[in-house]
């Protein structure tokens, strides 16, 4: 049950370490921008082709993270609670347009074309300070009347973006998207927490067995299946530092993302 809590936990941790990589590389552009001036039309090409390889690479693992999220709701709940847990990212997906656009820009990026259309680099003075301040920003966005030509976007997700201002810009969109799939995965760590504190509770209770048994032993401790005769019929699982260690350290290690979508960096 650990290793399966974990599994989809590497899977989590996966994406947002995707995500941080291309907020990273945003960063890294609008810095370039606001210091060097050889940003030539291969150069702005070159920016727009990676943060587009960023994207894909994005929703490429959020793509893994939900094939599986309901393969693992199956193997660990039942009932009602199972099912709940199964709509949690159809939930998602009514309730945001920006969840609506991204899985639709994922199959047109995985079947068509880059997913960033237009890329505009922007030094602009901030009057509203004193004194003003020469903010630099770049902005990956998408094309409505590209993406109305292409046949791997969805028409009606097309349909609620025409209503939107025109150019789309992707940051927003992408922002919101992580946010709701932050909230997917609360529901999962919230229908799985009493299953989780069960098995962590009976994989100490086994090692605490065997320490008081062989005191001071350094070896690891481990559960297998054997059979009549006590022989091993199965793979080991190890119930040292490997599951009661790395389960909670990947969940401790990404911060809650509520209201997400409002967050910047000021620097």
């Amino acid at each position: 049950m650990l290793v399966e809590l974990s599994d989809l936990e590497e899977k989590y941790n996966g994406f947002i370490d995707n995500y941080f990589e291309l907020e990273r590389g945003l960063l890294e552009e609008a810095l370039r921008a606001m210091i060097y001036r050889d940003y030539s039309t291969t150069g702005l090409q070159g920016a727009k082709n990676t943060i587009s390889r960023r994207i894909m690479n994005l929703l490429t693992s959020i793509k893994l993270y939900l094939d599986s999220f309901p393969q693992h709701a199956d193997r660990l709940l039942a009932g009602e609670q199972l099912l709940n847990l199964k709509n949690a990212p159809a939930r998602a997906y009514d309730r945001s347009l920006s969840y609506r656009t991204m899985e639709a820009l994922r199959n047109y990026a995985q079947h068509e074309a880059f997913p960033v259309h237009s890329w505009a680099v922007k030094q602009e003075w901030d009057t509203s300070t004193e004194p003003k301040l020469l903010r630099a920003t770049v902005k990956p966005s998408l094309d409505l009347l590209r993406l109305a030509k292409a046949n791997q976007f969805k028409k009606k997700v097309l349909d609620e973006l025409k209503n939107t201002a025109a150019p789309i810009e992707l940051k927003p969109l992408i922002r919101e998207y992580i946010e709701q799939l932050w909230m997917v995965h609360s529901e999962f760590r919230a229908a799985t927490n009493s299953l989780m504190s069960k098995a962590m509770s009976s994989v100490k209770a086994a090692v605490a067995r065997f320490t008081a048994e062989y005191p001071g032993s350094e070896l690891s401790v481990v559960a297998l299946p054997v059979d009549k005769d006590s022989l091993k019929v199965g793979e080991p699982v190890y119930l040292s530092a490997t599951v009661v260690e790395y389960l909670p350290h990947l969940m401790a290690r990404i911060g809650p993302l509520l209201k997400y979508s409002r967050r910047r960096v000021d620097y």
